[in-house]
């Protein structure tokens, strides 16, 4: 299974060649999205042509939600450190249900999830 990070499905969307050339070779994975992810893009659509685009594209992609006992534990993470890292309540969702499922999550934003205890996390292809 692999988890995946808004940035990552944002560069399939672009047509990011090493991006696409990654999933392609790991098309037989389980892509699994944070439920946070696809409403992270959904907020950076700006037509229907483009939510639709997205749901086209990703909507058959497993979503897991975490439970509100993880909420708690979320909110915990979150007050520690959002004032020392900035980190933003989308990233620390996305950050404990990567946590919950015991998998790295594949991204990126490393610095949007620095100082997370326990949180592996994966740059998939070269930028």
């Amino acid at each position: 299974m692999i988890l995946l990070d808004t940035d990552i499905v944002i560069d399939c969307l672009r047509n990011h060649k090493a991006a696409l050339e990654w999933f392609h070779l790991n098309q037989k994975e389980q892509f699994i999205l944070p439920g946070y992810v696809y409403l992270e893009l959904i907020k950076g659509c700006r037509t229907k042509k483009e939510i639709q685009s997205i749901t086209k594209k990703f909507g058959h992609f497993d979503r897991v939600w975490i439970s509100e006992k993880d909420c708690e534990f979320a909110l915990q993470d979150f007050a520690k450190y959002h004032l020392s890292k900035g980190t933003g309540i989308i990233d620390i969702m996305i950050a404990h249900t990567a946590l919950i499922l015991d998998l790295p999550l594949y991204t990126f934003n490393v610095k949007h999830y620095s100082g997370i205890a326990k949180l592996k996390t994966i740059q998939p292809y070269l930028k």
